[in-house]
């Protein structure tokens, strides 16, 4: 990624300024959602993906005509929804892809760390009882961020503004078992 880049893609938080021609949020609005940092956008394979400056800030920028921004229901705490985004999008994908039924029962080897545990390989040899399958839902036709809002994801630690260095350290070292959370205040 060229400098200077933001990290983070999920985000929770108030809407503070509007852009012109925006009619679907307005200055107050609580909202969260899943972005794609603006230097991914060309490799995307749609013409307009949902894209931001990175959300690992005090202020962002979010594209609104997407459905992977949504109002923040009253009901759903802010650190929840900062950290379901990723995981509910993916855990909605993977339901309507695999068209799981009520009652099954589904081995899910790997899932430990949001979107990124199911890119990976088939196993070679190729298995027949094995099926594989990269879900990349870049449009939200298997649902937007409002469709999430009533999962809750497991969240292994919040920090502080001040401790996101340790935050993406312990994202990168460590293996989480859920959500680390970066907030603004307390």
């Amino acid at each position: 990624m060229p400098f200077p880049h933001v990290l983070g893609n999920d985000f929770a938080g108030t809407v503070t300024e509007v852009g012109d021609g925006v009619t679907a949020y307005a200055i107050g609005d609580e909202v969260f959602g899943h972005e794609v940092p603006r230097a991914m956008g060309g490799m995307l394979p749609i013409a307009r993906p949902s894209l931001t400056t990175g959300t690992l800030a005090e202020f962002a920028v979010f594209e609104a005509d997407t459905p992977f921004v949504a109002r923040r229901p009253p009901e759903l705490d802010v650190v929840v929804a900062a950290a379901l985004p990723t995981v509910g999008l993916t855990a909605n994908a993977i339901v309507a892809t695999a068209k799981i039924r009520a009652g099954e029962k589904v081995l899910v080897i790997g899932a430990t760390g949001g979107l990124y545990s199911i890119t990976f390989p088939p196993p070679k040899p190729a298995r027949l009882d094995i099926h594989a399958e990269l879900i990349l839902d870049t449009e939200g036709k298997m649902g937007g961020v409002q469709q999430t809002a009533a999962l809750t994801p497991r969240i292994a630690k919040i920090y502080s503004m001040s401790e996101a260095p340790a935050a993406l350290s312990d994202f990168t070292h460590r293996h989480t078992l859920g959500k680390l959370v970066v907030r603004l205040a307390p």
